[in-house]
């Protein structure tokens, strides 16, 4: 900025005079030694502080704080500021200025395209894009390597990544280098002209993919264009050239500071850069080191929704608050000697080079993968290389003209400290040894610094757990190819006719989701309770290992059916291709209800339902099923396929049981069981847990109430549906009672407030009581008739012992007997008491209505006629002997036998 800045903290310290943060290196400085000595500072005395400077903001230094706020996506919310200083033009580019829901979209496409399957693709181009740009500064022996070469690379990799067609690529290379140079030099006319021309490309760019769209899983414009708001109405224009646009901005400007730092680090610390070249598996955990320690971005802004008081300061809604990204991962409190190198840190995985929370960085995996390749191109190009002169940019600033674009997408960016370096001792042959070493890699499933990379990357269980929960959730940048031994496959796992012959990502895919699932095939079917509990421990890996995979990622499969008459080669291509797909989604939903299966035991929230909800419909089952590749078509042209008719995704699905989520829909005529057990598994995720969501936001009791309506209508269709067997019908039924038994209350571990003491005698009178009372006899009269073909479904020995524990609650409290009604209006029981509507409650005259109500509401005539009595004491009783004869399918149901039996004995 031109002004001098001092060491405040020094000053405070040498002159007793009070800190005056609007003069402080952390706020004015461009010095990095300078900004760091102020954190270090601030961190100790003032860990939140108030500057004036850019219309005012807090600054949060801590890691605690800075993490915390992170990740508390409610409270901090970046659609009002995300950044300081923000663009006096108010102009508001997703995902980075959005909030959730409004961000969801534009995150989930721009990650689809680069999970580490699919930047498999970019490593050999980048690479050789790398080689060429460098090749002009080692032909000279020296040059700016931010300026002229990274950024260079970094428009290239942007190409690459967005499929630019090539006479576009050498114009965005030129244009993003004017432009990061410009924005370096504070050339406010320069950055405007160049800005615009980004604009044009991306709007140019979304005008052709709307025309001619490619695979949304490698293209960012294609996965845009698939996207749908919360309304399930196709994102704006403007929302979508923007988004493609703050893509290409933070794409260039990160990636070459970052070099900058690295190059000048490695230039005054020889024994590791000779290190490094040496032996190449300890680049990646050397790029999580230089992350840490040379963080591009200060941090990035958020306001708050409420109140806060944090460190005895109060923070108002509105007002800007900056998290200091690079103090925290400085926090001598977390990161031992934070100052210096050291490579291998134990908990280098907590940095925040990426961020954290919901605005994590989206290119995470591909700024990996390009770091990556840029520190192995240089280190093989050279024997030594030394920084030739310092170079210190100025901050950018906001100009008269207001143009000055880059603040839009970032806060106090580091300029690198690193200008022109010398290249000293060109290894000789480089081309060619580059080359040889890129084939080695790809041809070596395992290789070395693969698998050292991902070792560093793991979460914690918490963030794991919310990686899962959120649409955008975190990617990882490399693949982990042999870390995890393959599982035994049973032959009949494959679909007919899937060989060697069929698309090898595909296949790759769906065999990963295979080995998953199988890792946790004992969680209920062993009888070794270690066993067990030690599935039980891993089975949430198995999710995280498909998600690792993109195995996530599908898209509704729109390929064209081949004819009869067409060529074998053709339709066994098309069939093959089909059944991979649609067996990686079959395993993706089988995790889904797996995970329902293991909340039902725990009592925690299922975590897949945000990741499935995403995903499309499974196909027909007689298609799947299908033995011959006519069969196949035959199957698929009957039922009206790729006819557009019905929902998509399963969130199409849900919002055509409850289009405005205040009114039931239509009731849809469903595709099969496993679709309906999905459809259960989410809405059971959204409406557990309702007693206390309920006290929250009037979005959030709007939300879960139109999700127990959908559970309304689904029943509804469960009853009257002429397309499920029998069987089919019955397990779902089953499910759907199990669901709404935990809408009701919740048995599990989950931790819940009570009003107050409960007493047993009372609470069997109550309304909760006797909702569950009608779920658990319907349970156990379905379980009873349930054919024997089909005991082996999943949530059969939850659904009984729920059933169970119900019963036990009244009898042990000496309630051995009660009287139910003949017939149940299902609707009544779900919807009593859950809203102030009426309805489906006592706007009914129907005899069924007007006795499950009197039931309901503890208001039964003894004397009414077709009224059943019902013993408890028995029913328990049955109950323990159906749990006895499912122990051989069911290693778990021994146990709950023997619950069972012991409640049994209190009552009798």
């Amino acid at each position: 900025m031109g002004m001098a800045a001092i060491s405040t903290s020094e000053q405070v310290q040498r002159d007793n005079l009070p800190f005056d943060i609007d003069t402080s290196a952390a706020v004015i400085s461009n010095d990095p030694a300078k900004i760091y000595e102020e954190y270090r500072y601030l961190r100790k005395e003032c860990p939140l502080i108030h500057t004036s400077q850019y219309g005012g903001y807090w600054l949060l230094t801590r890691y605690d704080d800075v993490k915390r706020a992170a990740m508390d996506s409610e409270t901090y919310i970046s659609s009002v500021r995300a950044v300081v200083p923000s663009d006096p033009r108010g102009i508001r580019r997703p995902p980075l200025n959005f909030d959730a829901p409004a961000h969801t979209p534009f995150r989930t496409a721009l990650e689809r395209t680069v999970k580490p399957a699919r930047l498999r693709r970019l490593r050999e181009p980048l690479q050789k894009h790398a080689e060429a740009e460098l090749a002009p500064l080692i032909a000279r022996g020296r040059g700016d390597i931010s300026a002229e070469f990274a950024a260079n690379f970094v428009a290239r990799m942007e190409s690459e990544w967005l499929n630019l067609e090539p006479d576009v690529a050498p114009k965005l290379a030129v244009t993003a280098a004017s432009w990061l140079n410009a924005w370096r030099m504070q050339d406010g006319e320069t950055v405007t002209t160049n800005s615009q021309k980004m604009y044009q490309i991306a709007q140019e760019l979304l005008a052709d993919r709307r025309i001619h769209p490619r695979d949304p899983e490698e293209d960012p414009a294609s996965s845009l264009l698939l996207e749908r708001d919360a309304e399930g109405h196709p994102l704006k224009e403007e929302h979508l050239i923007g988004c493609l646009r703050q893509s290409l901005v933070v794409g260039v400007v990160a990636p070459p500071i970052l070099i900058g730092s690295i190059c000048n680090h490695l230039s005054k610390d020889k024994e590791l850069q000779n290190r490094l070249r040496e032996d190449e598996s300890l680049i990646p955990a050397a790029i999580e080191e230089f992350l840490r320690l040379y963080s591009p971005y200060r941090g990035f802004a958020r306001t708050t929704s409420k109140e806060v008081c944090l460190h005895g300061k109060t923070i108002h809604p509105k007002e800007p608050i900056t998290l200091c990204y690079t103090a925290a991962n400085r926090d001598p409190e977390v990161f031992e000697n934070p100052d210096d190198f050291i490579l291998h840190r134990e908990n280098i995985a907590s940095h925040m080079g990426f961020g954290r929370g919901r605005h994590r960085c989206a290119g995470m995996p591909l700024a990996r993968l390009a770091l990556d390749i840029v520190l192995r191109v240089i280190l093989r190009s050279t024997m030594d290389f030394e920084v030739d002169g310092h170079k210190q940019g100025a901050q950018p600033q906001l100009t008269p003209s207001g143009v000055a674009s880059s603040a839009s997408s970032s806060v106090h960016p580091f300029q690198p400290p690193a200008g022109n370096v010398a290249i000293h001792n060109v290894a000789p042959q480089v081309s060619q040894a580059m080359h040889a070493s890129v084939v080695s890699a790809s041809d070596h499933e395992g290789n070395n610094h693969d698998v050292a990379s991902s070792s560093l990357l793991w979460p914690d269980s918490e963030e794991l757990f919310q990686s899962l929960m959120s649409a955008d959730g975190m990617t990882w940048d490399q693949s982990m190819p042999g870390l995890i031994p393959s599982a035994y496959q049973p032959q009949d796992v494959q679909s007919a006719g899937l060989s060697s012959t069929a698309d090898g990502d595909e296949l790759a895919l769906a065999e990963d989701g295979q080995r998953a699932v199988q890792t946790i095939n004992g969680i209920l079917t062993n009888t070794n309770r270690t066993l067990r509990m030690t599935s039980q421990t891993f089975y949430g890996l198995s999710m995280h290992w498909a998600q690792y995979c993109g195995m996530y990622d599908l898209v509704p499969y729109r390929q064209t059916l081949p004819q009869t008459h067409d060529s074998i080669e053709t339709k066994m291509h098309a069939w093959r291709s089909w059944a991979a797909r649609e067996t990686q989604l079959r395993t993706l939903l089988g995790l889904c209800i797996i995970d329902g299966v293991v909340s039902q035991f725990s009592g925690n929230l299922v975590n897949t339902w945000s990741a499935t909800n995403s995903l499309p419909l499974s196909a027909d089952e007689d298609a799947f099923a299908a033995e011959t590749v006519d069969e196949w078509i035959e199957v698929m042209v009957s039922r009206g396929y790729n006819t557009g008719s019905g929902p998509d995704r399963f969130s199409d699905l849900y919002h055509s049981l409850v289009p405005d989520g205040t009114h039931m829909g239509p009731v849809y005529c469903l595709p099969g069981l496993l679709n309906i057990r999905i459809l259960l598994e989410i809405l059971a995720s959204l409406t557990n847990d309702f007693e206390r969501l309920n006290k929250g936001s009037q979005a959030q009791v709007a939300q879960k109430l139109g999700a127990v309506k959908a559970l309304v209508t689904l029943r509804s269709h469960l009853a009257q549906s002429t397309t499920l067997s029998a069987a089919d019908k019955t397990i779902g039924l089953l499910r759907w009672h199990a669901v709404c038994l935990d809408l009701v209350h919740i048995f599990g571990g989950k931790k819940r407030e009570e009003p107050s003491r409960i007493d047993p005698n009372a609470w069997t009178q109550g309304l909760r009581a006797r909702k569950c009372l009608l779920h658990a006899m319907e349970i156990h009269k379905i379980a009873s008739e349930i054919p024997l073909g089909i005991i082996h479904d999943t949530c059969l020995p939850g659904a009984l012992f729920a059933a169970a524990t119900t019963f036990s609650s009244f009898a042990l409290p000496g309630l051995s007997k009660v009287l139910v009604p003949p017939s149940v209006d299902w609707s009544m029981v779900i919807l009593q008491g859950l809203d102030d509507t009426g309805q489906g409650t006592t706007s009914s005259t129907a005899d069924v209505s007007k006795d499950t109500l009197a039931f309901l509401t503890n208001n039964v005539n003894p004397q009414s006629p077709g009224w059943i009595a019902q013993n408890l004491v028995y029913e328990l009783s049955a109950i323990r002997i159906l749990l006895h004869s499912l122990s051989q399918h069911w290693g778990v149901t021994r146990e709950m036998e023997e619950v069972v039996g012991a409640w049994e004995a209190r009552c009798s």
